[in-house]
């Protein structure tokens, strides 16, 4: 069952491979002189995501330290040391 299902990915990934397609010479054009604005783009997207990941991130772990301050200071207000 694995070597038929193994064999069958095979046969249709190469299939998939094989297929051609045409690129004309405006479009290899176009392709290049886009690809720098293309990763200045991605650069920027991903610039901006990963601040505000952090924002949140920060945020997120403020919000824990208070709480874990707030926990531990109950914790040792209510010992009784004497």
């Amino acid at each position: 069952m694995k070597r038929l299902t193994l064999v069958l990915f095979l046969i249709l990934s190469t299939k998939a491979l094989a297929e051609e397609k045409k690129i004309t010479t405006n479009e290899l054009k176009d392709t290049i002189v886009n690809m720098p604005k293309k990763i200045s783009n991605f650069g920027k997207n991903e610039w901006k995501k990963t601040k505000e990941f952090q924002i949140e991130s920060w945020s997120q772990m403020k919000r824990q330290l208070v709480s874990s301050k707030n926990k531990l200071s109950g914790f040792f207000s209510d010992l009784n040391l004497n």
